[in-house]
């Protein structure tokens, strides 16, 4: 299922995901600056940072998902595994053993 399809099949299941009343905010006043934060997330910390003008528009975002933090964790747990298993094994085998790793480790 793509994304689109996944956000419209969520939105039709649960149509007050979608507010329609006022804006819970309050009012500000634009101004420029650099904004970052960060929140916990399933398999790590999320950081994020946002750069935006005087009028409020976002001129540059980064966002750092908790897997690129841990990506060469990752690499280093598949290889190793994969080493393990033995590389004699087909190509079909080393891929059902490579999900399997990944599966595990995201689960």
């Amino acid at each position: 299922m793509s994304s689109k399809a996944a956000v419209e099949a969520a939105v039709r299941a649960r149509p007050s995901i979608i507010s329609t009343g006022p804006t819970p905010a309050v009012a500000v006043t634009p101004r420029a600056g650099v904004g970052y934060g960060c929140s916990e997330a399933p398999r790590g910390m999320l950081w994020h940072r946002y750069r935006v003008d005087d009028e409020g528009r976002i001129l540059e975002a980064r966002i750092v998902p908790p897997t690129s933090q841990n990506q060469a964790r990752i690499e280093e747990d598949l290889r190793r595994s994969l080493e393990d298993f033995g590389l004699q094994h087909s190509d079909e085998e080393l891929r059902l053993r490579i999900s399997l790793i990944v599966t595990a480790r995201f689960a």
